[in-house]
């Protein structure tokens, strides 16, 4: 049998955390989100990482499975990315004025990525969910934004909810909340708010399993993630655009 991990350490550092942070480990990971039950059966602060793992600082040795929320596919100290990122330090690190390296690596992300046009740079989900939706209510003209219940988009606060902290009713006024796998539901939002969707907003699982656009045919095609509900599919004279905008799809046509 596999010896029960000990965690002392990291329940030491998380008092001392406590007396110089804000509940000590903020976000979801923090114990006062519950998502560790109970907190002593859990790590907290981790010490190093190598490969695929990680260890806490009671050396207690983890797999990775999130690769650091996701940009650690290679591993944590991958030679070949660590000997670049060495090479790009000697040269220049962060600078006043944008990197010519900035312009190559766009020019990469839009011949890799067929349906990439640009490429726009930011440093976090949060700036990329917000200047998605901002995006779509710029080109739109339009206010409502669509939500699939369970979301998660970033700490802004037209991400939050009304009884939330600090959160005020005009920060999610225009937020539309839909269930899960409920098309019936989405294509009803649609109909009681013709012309003021500015964007639907769609998590990694959410509902909308695919998005068809065909311009040609003025025709939109909404496949649902569930089988049991067929495809929507949206046929009008005055579709003239659709916008993919990261995880937003925005819409510019009065089309529902």
């Amino acid at each position: 049998m596999h010896p029960i991990y000990d965690h002392s350490k990291s329940r030491e550092q998380y008092l001392r955390a406590c007396k110089v942070i804000p509940s000590g480990i903020y976000g979801h990971q923090g114990p006062a989100e519950g998502c560790y039950t109970p907190i002593e059966a859990w790590p907290m602060f981790s010490s190093r990482a190598q490969g695929s793992y990680f260890w806490d600082v009671d050396g207690n040795r983890m797999i990775d499975y999130m690769c650091g929320y996701g940009p650690n596919i290679l591993g944590y100290h991958d030679p070949d990315v660590d000997a670049a990122a060495a090479a790009q330090r000697a040269l220049e690190d962060c600078v006043s004025i944008p990197s010519g390296k900035m312009v190559e690596f766009a020019e990469l992300l839009v011949d890799t990525v067929a349906s990439a046009d640009w490429a726009f740079f930011a440093k976090n989900g949060n700036d990329v969910t917000t200047g998605a939706i901002m995006t779509a209510r710029a080109y739109t003209h339009r206010k409502k934004i669509i939500f699939f219940k369970g979301y998660y988009h970033g700490v802004a606060a037209w991400t939050q909810k009304i009884d939330y902290a600090g959160v005020i009713e005009e920060d999610v006024i225009n937020n539309i909340y839909v269930d899960w796998n409920d098309a019936e539901a989405l294509e009803e939002v649609f109909q009681n708010n013709k012309g003021e969707i500015a964007a639907v907003i769609v998590n990694d699982e959410a509902t909308l399993k695919r998005v068809y656009y065909y311009p040609d045919e003025a025709k939109i095609i909404l496949s649902p993630e569930n089988p049991k509900y067929a495809p929507l599919v949206y046929i009008k004279e005055e579709l003239n655009s659709i916008k993919i905008l990261g995880k937003a799809v925005a819409f510019q046509s009065v089309i529902f």
